[in-house]
């Protein structure tokens, strides 16, 4: 005989992201039996204010954990919330699921109307995780959809079994960006149809406007674990860089959002704009004349066409788009007005 479902929503965020938390919590509420937040927010009450505000039923709880830059142990926290939960309120002989999201991804409803059915279907089969159908939306400057993808394939385990001893790990490479678990689990694609039947029900939006993609790319994922898979100090520049940045910032680098603000400033360090443009074609083989016009036989490129990430990795390497997108993040999303005329008209891959 099967337990009865217990259901615990869980996300890591902060108070940058309280609307797009709103969403969620407020979507899931009524149909989860806890909430649980684990709050990286730096002096800001925002989203524990929130939180408190919505919690008729007295169902969430708010962990503060100051962020410090690694993924798999700020999600571990939910998960030894849970634990503590349990023992706590002496909560025995259930069946615990995880539902978790980012703050820009979003069940669809009928997957929230049926979570527990289905997780419960799930135990049955002795099926542990639950991997669910994206569906992508790309959004402009102004908020307009620039893409809007039901038929992808793609599918990602956002529901799963909570057991005493699972936590986070560090993801290939021991980068704290991309992260796996200490537990193998017997997962299922919960529609693994073709991915071309643009009628299932169940299925969750991930909806990032493009300057996002580009920000978390190179300034949050390249910047702590050097992007791609997970490349860690496999990529030749990560590390170059991250003494750069912390040059340039006069101090380590525990939040990437410190990064981040410093590029949304402008007017940055010259050696930076030079990193920038330095490696706006990383990964590209036939780089444009305009570049190579524009860069010429500067300092900054030494002579040397090949970066070392080329040169070690090959071309069009797993990671090389997250370097490009420096470019594309600061001039092409944040400061236009900055961006060398020569170079205006290129197109970045």
């Amino acid at each position: 005989m099967k337990f009865p479902v217990k259901l615990f929503f869980c996300f890591i965020s902060d108070s940058t992201r309280l609307e797009e938390d709103k969403i969620n919590v407020e979507a899931v509420y009524d149909y989860m039996d806890y909430v649980i937040a684990i709050d990286g927010s730096h002096n800001d009450e925002s989203l524990k204010d929130y939180l408190r505000s919505i919690d008729k039923d007295n169902k969430v709880i708010h962990v503060e954990a100051p962020w410090e830059n690694n993924f798999p142990a700020q999600r571990s926290k939910y998960l030894d919330t849970i634990g503590s939960l349990l023992t706590t309120f002496n909560i025995k002989n259930t069946s615990n699921w995880v539902c978790r999201l980012d703050s820009d991804e979003h069940y669809s409803p009928k997957l929230i109307e049926h979570v527990r059915r289905i997780c419960a279907s799930a135990d049955e089969k002795g099926v542990d995780m639950l991997a669910i159908r994206v569906h992508d939306i790309s959004l402009d400057k102004e908020g307009n959809e620039l893409a809007n993808t039901v038929g992808e394939t793609y599918h990602k385990g956002l529901i799963y079994k909570w057991y005493s001893h699972l936590q986070y790990l560090a993801g290939g490479n021991h980068t704290p960006v991309h992260e796996g678990y200490n537990h193998v689990f017997n997962g299922t694609e919960l529609d693994n149809k073709s991915g071309q039947n643009k009628e299932t029900p169940y299925y969750y939006e991930h909806i990032k406007a493009q300057g996002d993609v580009w920000k978390r790319a190179h300034a949050r994922n390249f910047l702590i674990g050097g992007g791609g898979p997970n490349l860690g100090e496999k990529q030749p520049l990560w590390k170059p860089y991250v003494s750069l940045v912390e040059d340039v910032m006069g101090k380590k680098i525990t939040d990437w959002k410190d990064y981040d603000d410093y590029l949304v400033k402008g007017n940055i360090d010259q050696r930076l704009k030079d990193w920038f443009i330095r490696y706006m074609f990383d990964g590209v083989e036939n780089k444009p004349i305009e570049w190579k016009n524009y860069v010429g036989d500067k300092e900054l490129i030494g002579g040397i066409v090949e970066s070392l990430a080329e040169l070690q990795l090959g071309f069009s390497y797993d990671g090389a788009s997250e370097v490009r997108e420096s470019y594309k993040y600061y001039y092409r999303w944040l400061h236009l007005e900055e961006e060398p005329k020569e170079l205006r008209d290129v197109n970045i891959p």
